[in-house]
């Protein structure tokens, strides 16, 4: 997978037209999800990348490793199921 790193743009727009993307919010750990937090939540927590922020800890690392495709989604209290 390319990640950030690069990839196809008029693939992934072809992607999110036939076959849509799931809704969520800002991360929040699976324990402490709510209906309100959408589908999918992002992934990641926010980090402060290559800059010194009061607001953000540094990244710890070079970066995440792209998340894998679900059929699911994350966040069981949300009623939509994926496919909707």
């Amino acid at each position: 997978s390319f990640g950030c790193g690069g990839g196809y743009p008029r693939a992934a727009w072809t992607w999110l037209h036939d076959a849509g993307i799931a809704t969520g919010g800002d991360n929040v750990t699976r324990h402490d999800m709510t209906e309100a937090d959408g589908c999918w939540p992002y992934d990641f927590a926010p980090c402060a990348h290559h800059v010194k922020s009061t607001k953000y800890p540094s990244c710890q690392g070079e970066s995440h490793s792209t998340p894998g495709c679900a059929q699911l989604c994350h966040n069981g209290k949300y009623p939509i199921s994926l496919e909707e």
